[in-house]
């Protein structure tokens, strides 16, 4: 068969069976069936296959994958399974989105082989600790949001990080983020955060979000005045939102947003002299 793309999403498909003809399937999608475990070979005739969609099954293991399965995999979908354990994908080398959100997992772990990976999603699981991150040295985009982190460290090795997402964990204090030169999007909301620190060493930040955290100083923003590519700022939530001056207080020291919170800047009425 020359089929390249197999869609069979929503239906009640419990063993994955019967590829050995696909040969030239470059996209599988099997999201939202009833499969429990992935045999051994089930995918080994796919040899071209790109990505690959499991998500919403009911996978808990994925160690019965052989090692020559999937050589061109390139984008892994596995939300919500049942997944305990990163393991038994260190043969996927090629792989540069891995998305593991809404699943079990406890640690980050086993990634080291990963030195292609471009995005790695793993929120909603029960992680406590950012950590073996370090053989990511081309990822881009790390989401993390929904876990039970307290800490912010370990990133020092991903330089080229772009977008970092943590929001809904348990953070008190922003650190660890000097080394990341490249990042566009921070998001920490929803944290324990007091302090906003560390961002000022940001050059290329354009998007911060800390809302609903436990900030109450404006002077902590002066450090982000000089970033003219700062576009987004979400602090709604935060003490200092009390302020009936909020707005204006705000975009004094950073008149170069384009939006505040939920709302663009030129809804907000501006003083005049």
């Amino acid at each position: 068969f020359n089929l390249e793309r197999l869609v069979l999403r929503q239906n009640a498909i419990e063993l994955v069976t019967g590829l050995g003809s696909l040969r030239n399937l470059v996209e599988l999608d099997l999201y939202l069936n009833e499969i429990r475990e992935l045999p051994s070979g089930c995918f080994d005739a796919l040899q071209k296959l790109e990505k690959l969609d499991l998500s919403f099954n009911q996978i808990r293991d994925l160690n019965k994958l052989t090692n020559h399965a999937l050589p061109s995999l390139n984008e892994l979908y596995l939300i919500s399974n049942k997944i305990s354990v990163i393991k038994g994908l260190e043969h996927l080398t090629k792989l540069e989105l891995l998305e593991l959100g809404d699943n079990r997992i406890r640690k980050i772990e086993n990634l080291d082989a990963f030195t292609s990976l471009r995005s790695l999603w793993l929120g909603r699981n029960k992680i406590t600790r950012l950590q073996n991150l370090s053989a990511l040295k081309n990822l881009r985009v790390l989401s993390l949001q929904s876990n039970r982190i307290v800490k912010l460290e370990n990133l020092e090795e991903l330089e080229l990080l772009e977008e970092l997402y943590l929001s809904h964990n348990g953070i008190e204090a922003m650190e660890g983020l000097s080394s990341l030169l490249r990042l566009r999007v921070l998001d920490l909301g929803n944290n324990r955060i007091r302090r906003l620190e560390q961002v000022g060493g940001l050059p290329a930040l354009q998007e911060l979000w800390m809302n609903n955290n436990l900030i109450d100083s404006f002077d902590d923003l002066e450090q982000l005045a000089s970033h003219q590519g700062l576009a987004t700022v979400y602090l709604e939530g935060n003490p200092l939102q009390r302020d009936p001056t909020y707005v204006e207080r705000v975009l004094t020291i950073l008149p170069q947003l384009q939006q505040l919170d939920a709302s663009p800047v030129s809804r907000y009425p501006r003083r005049t002299a």
